[in-house]
């Protein structure tokens, strides 16, 4: 064990300290169900969970940047008795930052979406601490293992980007979250628009299918006359037809899910309460949509020579399904919001005037 220039009681203390935080908040909360099982009798006055996670969060974070500095390579060695007190201090307000969580588990105004957005970024957390916590445990035994001083840094770096999780998850609020997700889903649109654009550009008309799932005797027997009975320039103009129509119905959904976005960090958008249910349905659906976009073109891309619009008409109409349902849940969200409920009305319009 290190002694330096510190006594032995300090090194004894630092690790005693080390051993209790890992028993305290490192062993027990490991997956999300484990910080859902915390019970906390926290009562907060003239203030909010969601402002008490922000100054959490941003004392986590002065807290880290000063553990990075005394635990640095070559300061920690001679400096156990300062680490012992900046970790302490981390400690105190980590055990808060827990006992906050059963607050928005259990706050009718926070969705699911918004928890486990929580959940991820605090095991985050823990997990830079966990890798931190046993890198010093060991400097504390192993003195001669020097190759623990970037890999710390890196721990105090997880930590960090964790703190600057939870500050956001603070300062954007159930409904920005919300908007950034959806930012997500319109990039993953975009992209689904630019791969039926190549395809139109360079039709691949292989086929994709697993050999393993074919009958062999089938195969094997396809005459000439059969595989001339494809017409590569006909299915192509079909495929084309289909595509043209489709990535209209991609952009105007596109288009509803971007002004959605913008009205949820609107300023002049004002949230009523008991809306978690809607925006959790809202945050559901809408990806269920990305899925089935994603669904179509990957069906008709996986065996282009048999093309049939038959082939995703299933995947249409649960799409439909799914438009009618969001477009309701919007119209629950924009209670008292005649401006915005007859944008929807308009939209909805304009999709079902396409075929």
């Amino acid at each position: 064990m290190s002694t330096g220039s510190n006594d032995v009681k300090d090194d004894v203390k630092l690790l005693q300290l080390l051993n209790s935080i890992e028993e305290q908040f490192l062993t027990p909360y490991k997956k999300p169900e484990d910080l859902r099982n915390i019970s906390s009798t926290t009562k907060l006055k003239d203030s909010t969970p969601i402002k008490e996670l922000d100054k959490l969060a941003s004392v986590l974070k002065a807290h880290c940047t000063k553990i990075g500095i005394v635990c640095k390579p070559g300061t920690f060695d001679s400096n156990h008795k300062v680490v012992f007190t900046e970790i302490q201090n981390f400690s105190r307000p980590l055990f808060y930052l827990l006992s906050l969580f059963p607050l928005f588990y259990s706050d009718k105004n926070c969705p699911k979406y918004f928890a486990d957005q929580l959940d991820e970024s605090a095991l985050q957390l823990l997990d830079g601490l966990r890798d931190f916590i046993a890198e010093l445990q060991e400097r504390l035994k192993n003195d001669e293992n020097a190759s623990l001083d970037k890999e710390r840094l890196t721990s105090v770096g997880k930590v960090f980007n964790a703190c600057d999780s939870l500050s956001t998850c603070s300062r954007a609020g159930p409904h920005g979250i919300l908007a950034t997700i959806l930012k997500d889903n319109m990039a993953i649109m975009d992209d689904t628009l630019n791969e039926i654009k190549e395809w139109l550009e360079e039709p691949d008309f292989s086929t994709n299918s697993d050999d393993v799932f074919l009958n062999f005797e089938d195969s094997e027997s396809e005459t000439e006359a059969e595989k001339e009975e494809f017409d590569q320039e006909k299915v192509y103009e079909s495929i084309k037809s289909f595509f043209d129509g489709f990535t209209r119905k991609i952009k105007l959904i596109r288009l509803l899910v971007s002004t959605f976005r913008k009205t949820l960090v609107s300023k002049d958008f004002i949230p009523k309460k008991n809306q978690a249910d809607t925006l959790d349905s809202l945050h559901i659906s809408l990806k269920e949509i990305q899925l089935l976009l994603d669904e179509v073109v990957s069906t008709v891309q996986f065996e282009p020579k048999n093309f049939s619009t038959e082939e995703v008409k299933e995947e249409q109409a649960a799409l439909a399904v799914v438009i009618k349902k969001v477009l309701a849940l919007m119209n629950k969200l924009y209670e008292g919001d005649t401006k915005r409920k007859k944008w929807v009305e308009i939209w909805e319009i304009k999709f079902n005037e396409l075929p």
